[in-house]
């Protein structure tokens, strides 16, 4: 076995911090002899020469795995009149191509690759900090144990919002092999699986390009559906002190999650979500329409 890795971390900026992490586990291909340069010297040399070619090719790969990871954190403390507001953006990509076993040329299924992205927002909202810019309020705040009307319209403390975006794709039968750069490799004139599979483009149409491209392995007694996945999280909390000394703390959460199958080897590609079939062009329409309902435009 030979294992590679590779991992590279920057700070562009004080706010903007990134990392990219890879990893290869790769096998050394040897011939099946025996290996006694004295008793047999051609055999030998046969396995030299076949070990020395694995080597120099980086050997064959079994696995391969990358992560990218992206902070942005929002300059508030910059500017005073918005010191009180914290929030970071993150987004991460995953991607893994992974060898299966083959017993014979005409069992085998290919290979199977996997992506995830991750968009994920925090956002804090002080308001007690809020409440301090001004010198009276920030008056009444400081006298704790005395009790004023105003406290009551300031009774919402401090605020966080989060949400979270997890798409996923998990697609068997692929036929290219994995390559050193990203993962890329040179299949039918294109690198597969392309830059933006790898990191964390998700969508049905892809897999209509890789069977395009003839990347799938289209066999109907080869039923292992592709599997897109989505999870949506939202969680707030908020910390009211309605009078001083008395905290209450105000929690909301839901999620959203649904899996797609995709059984691209059959005529029609029939898509099936919560055991219905539909045609994957509506499964489509129905992901734009949601993008449009939650942003307001309809």
């Amino acid at each position: 076995m030979w294992d590679r890795s590779f991992v590279l971390r920057w700070n562009l900026t004080n706010h903007l911090q990134a990392s990219f992490r890879s990893g290869t586990q790769a096998r050394i291909e040897e011939p099946h002899m025996q290996v006694n340069k004295k008793l047999n010297p051609d055999q030998y040399q046969v396995w030299k020469d076949s070990v020395r070619q694995s080597l120099l090719h980086l050997g064959q790969p079994l696995a391969y795995d990358q992560d990218f990871q992206a902070t942005y954190y929002f300059p508030f403390v910059f500017f005073k009149p918005l010191d009180w507001l914290q929030g970071s953006l993150h987004y991460q990509a995953r991607y893994n191509w992974h060898r299966t076993t083959a017993i014979h040329d005409s069992l085998w299924v290919g290979n199977t690759i996997q992506n995830q992205s991750v968009v994920k927002y925090q956002g804090s909202l002080n308001f007690l900090s809020l409440y301090n810019k001004h010198k009276t309020l920030r008056k009444i705040n400081s006298e704790s144990f005395k009790f004023h009307l105003l406290q009551i319209l300031m009774s919402i403390k401090r605020s966080q919002l989060s949400f979270e975006r997890i798409n996923g794709m998990t697609l068997p039968g692929f036929r290219p092999e994995t390559g050193d750069m990203f993962g890329q490799k040179k299949f039918a004139g294109e690198l597969a699986p392309g830059w933006k599979f790898a990191f964390g483009g998700v969508s049905i149409s892809y897999i209509e390009k890789a069977m395009d491209k003839n990347w799938l392995i289209r066999k109907e007694s080869y039923t292992d559906p592709a599997l897109i996945h989505y999870t949506g999280k939202l969680s707030y909390q908020t910390l009211i002190e309605p009078i001083p000394g008395l905290k209450i703390e105000l929690t909301a959460d839901r999620v959203n999650s649904h899996t797609t199958q995709v059984q691209y080897m059959y005529a029609g590609m029939p898509c099936f979500r919560g055991g219905v079939v539909l045609p994957c062009r509506l499964l489509q329409c129905i992901k734009i329409l949601t993008v449009f309902f939650l942003t307001g435009i309809l």
